[in-house]
C-alpha cells in the first residue's frame, strides 16, 4: 500500500514542477519581448531625431550654400539682328561714338548711293544711304565655338548647324550665294542674312544685311522688305 501511494505522487509533483516552469519561462519571455520593445521604440525616436537634425542642416544648406543655377538669358554682347539697316545714331547707341568715319563709293561702275566707312572701337561698319548694310564686330572677349559668337552677337545659336556641310569654310559661313546649291543663310528675327562668317581665330564676326554690290532690284525679296520695313526708301 505505501508503494502505491508513493509512487501516485511522484508524478503529480512532477506536473506541479512542470507547470511552475512553464509559467516561469512564459513571465521571462514576456520581459524579454517588452524590453525588445521599448529598445527597438528608443532606436527608432533616436532615428527620427537624427533625419531632422539631416533635414535642418540640407535646408540650412541650400538656403545659405551654393547660389541656384541662373534662369537669365543667354551671355549677349550685342544684338546684331536688331541693327539691320539702322541709322547711324542707333548704331551709335550700341557701339558708342565713332573713331573714323571715309567716304566711299561702291565698288562698282554704278552707284545705289553714297557708300560710308565708319569705325567704332569694337566694329567696323558700312553705311549706304546712310543706313547699316555690313558690320565687322570685334569681341570684347573671344568666344571659344562659332555657336557661342553667333549666341552673344544675337543670332540663334542653332544656327551653327547650317554650316555642316562646308566643314573647309572654318570655323563657321553661312550666306545666301548666287547658285542655289551653295545657300545656307540664316533667317531669323524676320530676317534673311546676307552673309555671316566667323574669323578663324573666332575674334570677329562679319555680317552683311545686304549685298551692296547688287543692285536694290536684285536682292533677295526678303531683303528688300526688311530694308524697306526698316525705313529705308525703294531705290531704282
Amino acid at each position: 500500500m505505501a508503494d502505491t501511494k508513493s509512487s501516485s505522487v511522484l508524478p503529480n509533483q512532477n506536473r506541479l514542477v512542470l507547470i511552475v516552469a512553464l509559467i516561469a519561462v512564459g513571465v521571462a519571455l514576456a520581459l524579454l519581448t517588452n524590453c525588445v520593445d521599448r529598445s527597438q521604440q528608443g532606436n527608432a525616436q533616436q532615428g527620427s531625431g537624427d533625419l531632422s537634425k539631416q533635414k535642418a542642416v540640407t535646408n540650412t544648406e541650400q538656403n545659405v550654400g551654393s547660389p541656384r543655377p541662373s534662369q537669365g538669358a543667354a551671355y549677349v554682347e550685342i544684338d546684331l539682328p536688331k541693327l539691320a539697316f539702322a541709322k547711324t545714331d542707333l548704331v551709335e547707341k550700341a557701339l558708342g561714338r565713332s573713331e573714323r568715319v571715309r567716304k566711299d563709293t561702291n565698288m562698282m561702275d554704278w552707284s545705289e548711293g553714297p557708300i560710308v566707312d565708319i569705325a567704332y572701337k569694337h566694329a567696323d561698319c558700312m553705311y549706304l544711304r546712310g543706313r547699316l548694310v555690313s558690320i565687322t564686330y570685334k569681341f570684347r572677349k573671344r568666344p571659344a565655338t562659332a555657336a557661342d559668337a553667333l549666341e552673344w552677337t544675337g543670332f540663334p545659336r542653332e544656327a551653327v548647324s547650317l554650316d555642316n556641310e562646308h566643314q573647309d569654310h572654318l570655323p563657321y559661313r553661312a550666306f545666301y550665294a548666287p547658285n542655289p546649291d551653295y545657300r545656307n543663310p540664316i533667317r531669323c528675327c524676320g530676317l534673311l542674312l546676307q552673309w555671316v562668317s566667323i574669323s578663324e581665330n573666332k575674334d570677329h564676326i562679319l555680317v552683311n544685311f545686304a549685298n551692296i554690290n547688287d543692285h536694290f532690284r536684285d536682292w533677295p525679296e526678303e531683303i528688300r522688305h526688311a530694308w524697306l520695313r526698316a525705313g529705308g526708301e525703294a531705290i531704282h
